[in-house]
């Protein structure tokens, strides 16, 4: 058990302010880091220690600050001015602390990462750009604490493999919610700035940036989409190819009906105009669009995005009883 599982919490004031208070306690209960921070930092005082959570404080300090390899059982007996029996008494080693550290942090961060915070009540007004940073933030405070597990990765888990495991399961976790952290991203913006395919790369990119470091990012491909768009333009212009297809379009789209003819409270004006208000509303949430996702995957291999939209001019032309639905 943490050492600081069992830190009283801070107290709530009375007033308007408990329930926003309430919300932030929720928030660092899950990670710890900021009263980890400020108990090691000792900016807050939580009264006496006992020597075996002394023992794990002061390791984690020396293990960051020197590297794992660099500090010895006598290193953090000598630094809790205790001797190494009285070190022994409470743990058989190095190894076993070295053993526990990685299991807390591992707890920490599988917490976290099973059940990020992108959903939670309290964040319910925010956008998806603020729930990302808020979640990267505290997940990124987790890992620099325990930093010490990152500084020579491949050789600790050559050393241990037991955490070399628990690594490896970690990483897995990792990359499940940096898929969902891009798909939350993406879901905010319009499907010709970013689609399925690319959240794929984005995702991908996010985990490589954030928790494969120093492995190299892919290098970027030689043709942009500026190029590509030069290329089509030019492509459009030269030949009658954009006459050809404005042709085309045309024939498919005569006869189609100019006005979606919904029942409305008031009659449609003769002349279109802009006056009115809008009305904003949640029409997919999280668990839906994991269906639509995998549902248009299986089916056709279509983006979340193309269902959405399918499945919203169906609604449409049913209301308005119309066979064809612009869009």
């Amino acid at each position: 058990m943490s050492p600081f599982n069992a830190m009283p919490r801070d107290p709530v004031k009375p007033g308007a302010d408990s329930r926003e208070h309430r919300k932030l306690v929720s928030v660092g209960s899950r990670a710890c880091s900021a009263r980890r921070i400020a108990h090691r930092l000792g900016t807050v005082h939580w009264g006496p220690m006992k020597t075996a959570e002394r023992i794990l404080v002061v390791a984690t300090e020396l293990f960051n600050e020197r590297g794992e390899r660099n500090v010895t059982a006598s290193d953090i007996a000598l630094e809790l001015d205790i001797s190494p029996g009285n070190l022994y008494y409470h743990y058989k080693g190095k190894d076993d602390i070295l053993s526990l550290l990685f299991s807390q942090c591992y707890r920490e961060l599988a917490s976290m990462l099973a059940t990020p915070i992108l959903e939670d009540a309290f964040l319910e007004d925010s956008n998806p750009l603020e729930r990302s940073w808020l979640f990267l933030t505290v997940l990124m405070e987790v890992m620099y604490q325990y930093r010490f597990l990152y500084l020579n990765q491949s050789d600790l888990m050559q050393r241990y493999p037991e955490i070399g495991r628990g690594m490896t399961r970690l990483l897995s976790l990792k990359r499940q919610t940096t898929k969902q952290l891009a798909a939350t991203l993406l879901a905010s913006v319009h499907h010709a700035f970013a689609d399925g395919w690319s959240s794929e790369i984005i995702s991908d990119e996010l985990t490589t940036l954030l928790f494969e470091s120093p492995l190299p990012l892919p290098p970027a491909p030689l043709v942009q989409y500026a190029d590509f768009a030069v290329w089509q333009r030019q492509r459009l212009d030269d030949g009658g190819v954009l006459a050809e297809q404005l042709e085309y379009w045309k024939e498919q789209l005569s006869g189609a009906p100019e006005a979606l003819e919904l029942i409305t409270d008031r009659p449609r004006p003769s002349a279109q105009t802009f006056v009115g208000a809008a009305v904003a509303m949640p029409l997919v949430k999280a668990s839906t669009w994991s269906v639509l996702k995998s549902r248009g995957q299986s089916a056709a291999g279509a983006t979340p995005f193309a269902v959405a939209s399918a499945c919203w001019a169906l609604m449409l032309g049913r209301h308005a009883q119309q066979e064809e639905v612009m869009i």
